[in-house]
């Protein structure tokens, strides 16, 4: 189990790390083409659906649980059932979230100080992200199969392919004129395909997946399990996303745009233990389930050391790239606006 862990991170951290890098391509063209004004609206439309992030009432966590579970137990029929009532109940809860988020647009971006000259594009771009912020928790459902079965490879490929497009076509779309409402549409494409993409390869892994029915006895302990999970999504909205919101209220979203450059570098700080979540939940589900708890005990405590063995060096690290990489990725400014966010994020 810990070797399909290390290999199931190994390949999810491939998947964040290899589109990381054509981030990191493509966001200078996008800030250049923008300006940095630009920039920080971008981020700002496709910030305000993830204040809602708690509105798939934790489906995508409760699917991967219940389902590995079914997994391990050998009852293919039951995790099929899992996976389809929890989309369901995912969209019940995320239509009207998003919805809302669509009607109202236009209060949105005058809330968050958008200027004038961008607050119509940014309320349509707005209306759109807000159906990808539905496609995207469908897609952190039905990848459960491939999670449940420890297949991240197949799982990264699906998921990182379609976000590479995205991220590649991104600047290539805004220069030819499609702007920030056409930065918005190319991330909604590749969300829809990579919710075709999930679906086609669990279909080939659980062919009982491709039905309709649901399961309703499985709504309450998918609830009950998932009304925790909402909870740590408004405390997890308060804690890492609510000043990015204040930033562009009380200042600007050039603001916004600075500390957000300085947020993302930052991250990749998490990105080992993130990727080791999507492999490390189903497996704690399946140990658990089989009563194997030193097993478990054992795994979680491998985990934690194998963050620590990477932490301090790349500590080190980014503290001394930081400024000039800042200064010749992002510009000028941001070399000198971004850095002391970022050591302090650090």
């Amino acid at each position: 189990m810990t070797t399909k862990v290390v290999k199931g991170s190994l390949w999810t951290l491939a998947g964040q790390v290899i589109p990381l890098g054509a981030s990191i391509v493509a966001t200078p063209f996008v800030i250049r083409l923008l300006g940095a004004e630009g920039y920080g609206v971008l981020i700002l439309v496709g910030l305000i659906p993830t204040y809602l992030g708690f509105a798939d009432m934790g489906m995508s966590i409760a699917s991967t649980k219940f389902g590995s579970e079914a997994y391990a137990a050998g009852d293919a029929e039951r995790e099929a059932l899992t996976v389809r009532t929890a989309a369901v109940i995912a969209m019940f809860a995320a239509v009207p979230a998003a919805t809302l988020i669509a009607l109202s647009s236009d209060r949105l971006v005058t809330l968050f100080n958008v200027p004038d000259h961008l607050a119509a594009e940014a309320a349509l771009a707005l209306k759109v992200a807000a159906v990808t912020f539905v496609l995207n928790f469908l897609n952190a459902i039905f990848n459960t199969p491939q999670l449940a079965r420890l297949r991240m490879d197949m799982n990264t490929l699906v998921t990182s392919g379609f976000r590479m497009a995205g991220i590649i076509a991104t600047p290539i779309v805004i220069y030819l004129g499609g702007g920030l409402l056409g930065a918005v549409i190319v991330l909604l494409i590749a969300s829809l395909a990579t919710l075709i993409g999930h679906i086609w390869v669990s279909g080939r892994l659980l062919p009982q997946l491709l039905d309709i029915t649901i399961d309703r006895s499985s709504i309450r302990p998918l609830l009950k399990f998932g009304a925790a999970l909402v909870l740590s999504g408004i405390a997890g909205i308060v804690l890492v996303n609510a000043e990015k919101g204040m930033l562009s209220t009380l200042l600007s979203p050039k603001a916004l745009a600075y500390y957000y450059v300085a947020f993302t570098l930052v991250n990749m700080m998490a990105m080992f233990s993130s990727a080791m979540v999507q492999s490390i939940l189903p497996a704690f589900s399946q140990l658990q389930d089989s009563g194997a708890r030193s097993h478990l005990n054992s795994l979680y405590s491998r985990g934690i050391r194998m963050n620590l063995i990477w932490l301090v060096p790349s500590l080190v690290s980014l503290s001394i790239i930081a400024k000039p990489f800042f200064t010749h990725w992002a510009g000028p400014d941001f070399g000198r606006e971004s850095v002391l966010p970022f050591y302090i994020m650090l």
